[in-house]
């Protein structure tokens, strides 16, 4: 490949690279500049790039070209033209010569697919998250944070206008920071979510709260808890039994009897309640009472309901 000539992945690529890898080369840092500038995307580029990588889903990969005559469509490939003027750090580099979407570049284009909002949110929680899905599909922990919701909505300050953008930035307010699970991120949308678009408006306004004993921490076995889904105002958290990390009943109850010595309350959820119905709506009235809100619904609720469980793949 000659050393002017840049491939760049980007779109459902770039979102399954960064979804099922460590993508240790966040940690570098962005590109300096624009890598667009120069990917004419000769025959001779294209035969040295490995379409076949697993890390980049099935094929066709999409690919980002700036000038909409540089488009092409084939069984390996699927050219996107890009003519927004991007912001500087809107690419990171994998190697010399093969650049990715940033994962706010990805997500803003993202925007322009046929997804729903609630899709588009669970999306971003996912690039957001502590976790990542290997190849296997076992769920390990993030050394370090793709992006967050603060650096996302930063980029769409900056591509006011670009095609997908309006739609990424209505999909943004649901979007939570730090979940640990695909499980943890479906559930958090579905109680957290406002009611007219089917959730409960469940104030919860972290996910994975990181707490500490303190001064009580001489009172207590732990020291250090880890909350599920938090409202750490109200000191209201709700777990998931039935995973890995919580499967001591025992220990289940001796920490969560340490947390109310802490001023918590803390409501645990079997994972299987959030595939049934009616068991969801019971659950979230349960802990709305428990919090002091009230669920109001309103006339189109349920069909909302039901539109939101199936845009989270929750309806078996």
């Amino acid at each position: 490949m000659a050393e002017n000539e840049n491939i760049v992945i980007g779109d459902w690529s770039a979102i399954h690279l960064y979804l099922h890898s460590t993508c240790d080369f966040i940690k570098k840092g962005p590109d300096v500049v624009n890598p667009m500038d120069a990917c004419p995307l000769t025959s001779e580029g294209l035969h040295a790039f490995n379409t076949q990588h697993p890390l980049y889903g099935n094929a066709p990969v999409d690919l980002l070209v700036p000038r909409q005559e540089l488009r092409r469509k084939s069984n390996e490939i699927c050219c996107h033209s890009v003519s927004f003027d991007l912001p500087p750090q809107a690419f990171y580099e994998l190697r010399p010569n093969l650049h990715v979407a940033s994962p706010e570049l990805a997500f803003v284009r993202m925007g322009r697919r046929n997804l729903g909002i609630m899709q588009l949110a669970e999306l971003g929680t996912n690039l957001c998250a502590r976790y990542y899905t290997d190849l296997q599909g076992e769920i390990e922990d993030r050394p370090h944070f793709l992006t967050t919701p603060e650096k996302i909505e930063q980029f769409l300050d900056q591509v006011k206008g670009m095609d997908g953008s309006l739609k990424a930035r209505k999909a943004l307010s649901y979007i939570m920071a730090n979940s640990g699970s695909p499980f943890e991120t479906k559930s958090m949308l579905q109680f957290r979510t406002p009611c007219n678009r089917g959730g409960f408006n469940l104030p919860f306004d972290a996910m994975n709260f990181d707490c500490k004993a303190g001064r009580l921490a001489r009172l207590l076995k732990q020291t250090d808890f880890c909350i599920d889904l938090a409202n750490t105002k109200l000191k209201f958290g709700f777990e998931y039994d039935g995973r890995d990390s919580h499967d001591n009943p025992s220990k289940d109850k001796q920490r969560r009897n340490e947390l109310v010595v802490l001023g918590w309350t803390i409501f645990p959820i079997d994972k299987s309640i959030i595939y049934d119905e009616t068991a969801t709506i019971r659950i979230a009235e349960q802990i709305a009472r428990l919090m002091r809100v009230r669920v109001r619904y309103p006339k189109s609720w349920h069909s909302a309901f039901i539109q939101l469980r199936q845009e989270l793949n929750l309806i078996r």
